[in-house]
Formats: C-alpha cells, structure tokens, sequence
C-alpha cells in the first residue's frame, strides 16, 4: 500500500501570502504525508450524461498554495507541486497519480486532519507525527458525565474532519457512524480552500487550528503490501 501525506504549509502563511489577487501567486510549503489507504476507485468511464470530475479541470482561480506530497516511508521521495486552492480532491486524486507514475487501478480515499504535528526535518521530513482531534460527543453521552467524556477522548484521540471518498462511494452499510472521522464527502465535493482557507477561522478546523496544523493523508492502493 503506498501513503502520501500531504500537510501543513512548512511557514505559517499571512492571509496576503496565501493568495495573489491579481498578481504572482506567492505559495506556503505545505508538507506532503502519508498516502495510505483507499476505498472506493473512481469510474473507469463517465456516464455520457455527466462530467467527470477526475478529468475536468477546476474554475480559474487565483489563489494558490504549495504543496509538498511526501511518500510514506521514503525519507527522499516526495513532490513540492502548486496548486490553485479550487482544485478538488478528485483533482488532486488524478494529479498524485501522474506525479508518482501510478495507473489508477488500485482503490484510493484521503483524510483531512487538524491538530497536525510533523516529524522534524532531520528526522522523517515531511510525515506527520500526531494529528486528530477527540470528535463531537454522541447523544448518548451526557456533556455532564466525566466518567464517560474521559473514555471516549481516551478511545478516540485522532479522529479526522473529512474522509473523503470516491465518487459515487459515498454509501454506508448497516447502521451506526464510524467516528474516525466527522463527516464523509466524495472527491468532487470538497476543495483545497475548504481545507486550507486564505481566513484561517474558515478553514476546515472553523479556526480551531491554523492552516499550519492542517493536513491530508491520501491512501491508495487499499489492500496492497
């Protein structure tokens, strides 16, 4: 199984930084994680009756970021690529594909993640170390039951935002929600901006994090050794 992780920007970025309005784009060194795991591949085809979202190019923007895709596990093998911040993750999808030279036949699925903390640099460059936060408490759980709160952060440190999926993937069997993530989205659902927003407070996190505690983990190959 081959892991990218694709993470926070390597200088915390000024809101002017992050986006050119008009002008050169100036970029953020985000660092790349882990690429793990995938559920779900996208269509070999699209329907004729509508465009698919791994080949069709995003709206014009001109917001950008850098990014830097570390491949997991391989201190020297990564890709610094910028990016408009309207690319969707079906766009990236199709992108770490050229970039690492893999045909798109094995399953593939991404998650975002805040509270993101890297290896240093002399270490493992670009992989994340710790990231995740304890998820909303279900209805079960009484906001005033300490005994309860206390085993359900200690169960659940590193849950994610999103677990973003393939189109058409976005379908759950049997009942119940899997708290390892907050939400489930499809790839052509969620954009770049969504996750690191030029106003940190409108970032995924809703502020609780900066865009330097923002990472991705795109996991494909699912199942592979």
């Amino acid at each position: 199984m081959s892991s990218t992780h694709l993470s926070t920007p390597s200088a915390k970025p000024a809101a002017d930084e992050f986006v050119d309005h008009e002008n050169q784009p100036s970029t953020q060194s985000l660092s790349a994680k882990k690429t793990r795991l995938s559920l779900g591949s996208p269509p070999q085809a699209a329907s004729r009756n509508r465009v698919d979202p791994y080949t069709t190019l995003p709206p014009p923007s001109t917001s950008y970021m850098q990014l830097r895709f570390q491949l997991c596990g391989f201190k020297h093998v990564y890709r610094v690529v910028q990016l408009p911040l309207s690319y969707t993750f079906a766009n990236l999808h199709t992108l770490l594909l050229f970039l690492f030279g893999w045909n798109g036949s094995h399953l593939h699925q991404s998650h975002v993640y805040s509270h993101v903390k890297m290896y240093s640099k002399n270490t493992k460059p670009g992989h994340m170390k710790k990231y995740g936060r304890v998820p909303p408490l279900p209805e079960w759980i009484s906001p005033d039951d300490e005994r309860e709160i206390y085993f359900w952060e200690l169960q659940h440190p590193d849950s994610a935002i999103y677990e973003v999926v393939p189109q058409g993937s976005n379908r759950r069997s049997g009942g119940g929600h899997d708290f390892r993530y907050e939400t489930r989205v499809e790839d052509q659902e969620l954009t770049l901006g969504e996750v690191w927003n030029v106003k940190e407070r409108q970032n995924a996190s809703q502020g609780e994090c900066t865009n330097l505690e923002m990472g991705i983990q795109y996991q494909y190959d699912l199942g592979g050794k």
